[in-house]
């Protein structure tokens, strides 16, 4: 669990739900948090890594590995703009941008599509768009990403009134 808002420590709790330890500290450092947003166990490693976006470190959004421990490991990509959350199918990481975009990395975190992007800077990381201003396949603020197991993409857009939309993969 991450404290993004506040202290920025990232909370490890058994699965009883017994607090075990923390890690983390806000700032702009290479292991600091700067709104440790979102995070998901990292299943494209072996072991499998904590994969946490930090969300405003400055220059641009970055995601971080740690081990399940709170050990450092890497800074796996940076100029993410506000990367909010992560999703893992397969070799592939689903990073949704507050921005107004989606990305898809590879196992080597290289940048293999940026989707949805919205061309209109005011309507970007903007969550009052209007419904009739909404355009098929652009985001305004994505917040979150879901994978089916067919490897289509469901995401959330950050918004006032809600919006989901489903990405079909295409083979």
């Amino acid at each position: 669990m991450s404290d993004g808002y506040a202290s920025n420590y990232i909370f490890k709790f058994d699965k009883n739900g017994k607090y075990l330890m923390h890690f983390g500290s806000k700032g702009n450092e290479l292991k600091q948090f700067n709104t440790a947003h979102g995070m998901t166990l990292d299943t494209r490693y072996e072991p499998p890594r904590l994969l946490i976006c930090d969300r405003n470190h400055t220059p641009k959004g970055r995601l971080l590995h740690y081990d399940l421990d709170g050990n450092f490991i890497e800074e796996v990509v940076t100029g993410l703009g506000m990367p909010t959350s992560a999703s893992v199918q397969g070799d592939y990481v689903s990073v949704p941008d507050l921005h107004g975009r989606l990305v898809i990395l590879d196992k080597s975190n290289t940048i293999m599509a940026v989707l949805g992007h919205n061309p209109d800077p005011k309507k970007r990381a903007n969550f009052n768009v209007p419904q009739d201003q909404w355009i098929e396949g652009i985001f305004s603020g994505t917040h979150g990403s879901a994978w089916d197991k067919d490897g289509n993409l469901y995401i959330e857009d950050w918004n006032v009134a809600g919006r989901i939309m489903k990405l079909v993969r295409v083979k």
